[in-house]
C-alpha cells in the first residue's frame, strides 16, 4: 500500500512539473512581434473586464536590477520580485532607471501592469516611500 501511495505521489509531482515547465518553454520561444501581439490582445481583455475584476494597479517587491540596464521603453532592466513570484521588469517610460537604481535590492512599491501570461511587469509609475516622522530624543529625563 505504501509503495502504491508513492508512487501516486510521484506520478503527481511529474505532472505538476509538467504543467509548470511546458508553458515556460512556449514562453520563451516567442518572437518580439508575437510578444508584442500577446500583450496587446491582454490589454484588449483587461479593458473589458468589469471594474471591481480589474487587476490592482500596483505591487510592492524587492527590485533587483542587471548590470547593463539601459533607460529605453520596453527594455528588460532586471527583475521585480512580489511574494514568491518573480516578474522581468520593464520600463514603461523613459527616466526611470535613474530612481530604480536609487532603490536597487531594496523593497518598493511600483504601478505597472503585469503582461506576457505573467512573465513581464512593466512599470510605469514608481511610488518612493515617503521620509518618516523626525525621531524625537526620549531618553532625557523631563525634570519632573
Amino acid at each position: 500500500m505504501i509503495e502504491r501511495t508513492t508512487m501516486l505521489q510521484r506520478i503527481a509531482v511529474a505532472a505538476l512539473l509538467a504543467l509548470i515547465t511546458v508553458p515556460m518553454a512556449v514562453a520563451e520561444d516567442l518572437t518580439a512581434e508575437q510578444e508584442a501581439k500577446i500583450i496587446a490582445q491582454e490589454e484588449k481583455a483587461e479593458e473589458q473586464l468589469p471594474i471591481d475584476k480589474k487587476p490592482p494597479p500596483g505591487y510592492t517587491g524587492r527590485v533587483v536590477l542587471s548590470g547593463e540596464a539601459t533607460d529605453e521603453v520596453d527594455t528588460v532592466v532586471g527583475m521585480f520580485v512580489v511574494e514568491r513570484r518573480a516578474y522581468q521588469l520593464r520600463l514603461g517610460k523613459k527616466g526611470l532607471l535613474t530612481t530604480l537604481r536609487a532603490f536597487n535590492g531594496k523593497s518598493l512599491a511600483l504601478a505597472g501592469k503585469i503582461r506576457m501570461r505573467g512573465k513581464y511587469f512593466i512599470v510605469q509609475e514608481i511610488n518612493i516611500p515617503a521620509a518618516g516622522p523626525k525621531r524625537v530624543n526620549r531618553s532625557r529625563r523631563s525634570g519632573m
